[in-house]
């Protein structure tokens, strides 16, 4: 990757980010990197038809991540955030496999093409909007922090979902 090599990681932080904001301005007319109130970011890159270089944002504080309706094609490019928060919602992604890697609090999947949920980080979720795809609730037994669940009315009923036994709060949409 172009910024792994150009060794921008070695800059300070606050150079980086400097950077960081220059480039999303010019490639993008706008800023979608925000500093919450801890220090850390959050990034809105919903919407986008084409993604600006992430690599810009190596070993960045970003907690908060949204990509719905926008062309994410992998998932290694987060790997290396602290990730607690990711909206996938109507993005193309498939590759469910990185979300071990995350201690994500939410994770939000709706119109995905996503097909298992084997991979996720189970002792974080804490709230998960599911894909319109069958056989996604059983994993969510092993998550005991799981507080909310979305899922469509569609695929779900709700004596599957009482069968379950799950604690947490099922929104229909």
């Amino acid at each position: 990757s172009h910024f792994m090599q150009s060794g921008v990681e070695h800059l300070k932080f606050e150079r980086r980010r400097e950077l960081a904001d220059k480039y999303f301005l010019k490639r993008l007319k706008k800023n979608p990197l925000k500093e919450l109130k801890d220090g850390s970011f959050s990034l809105d890159c919903s919407g986008f038809q084409f993604l600006p270089n992430l690599n810009i944002l190596y070993n960045f504080p970003i907690k908060k991540a949204d990509f719905s309706a926008s062309v994410l094609k992998s998932l290694k490019d987060l790997k290396s955030w602290p990730l607690e928060s990711l909206n996938l919602n109507y993005t193309v992604v498939d590759q469910e496999n990185y979300f071990k890697e995350f201690k994500l609090k939410e994770l939000y999947l709706r119109g995905t093409k996503i097909k298992g949920l084997s991979k996720i980080n189970e002792q974080y979720l804490e709230i998960i909007d599911l894909p319109d795809v069958h056989n996604l609730l059983d994993p969510l037994q092993a998550c005991p922090k799981l507080r909310k669940v979305i899922v469509p009315k569609s695929v779900y009923g709700k004596q599957r979902i009482q069968s379950l036994g799950l604690t947490a709060e099922i929104q229909y949409r």
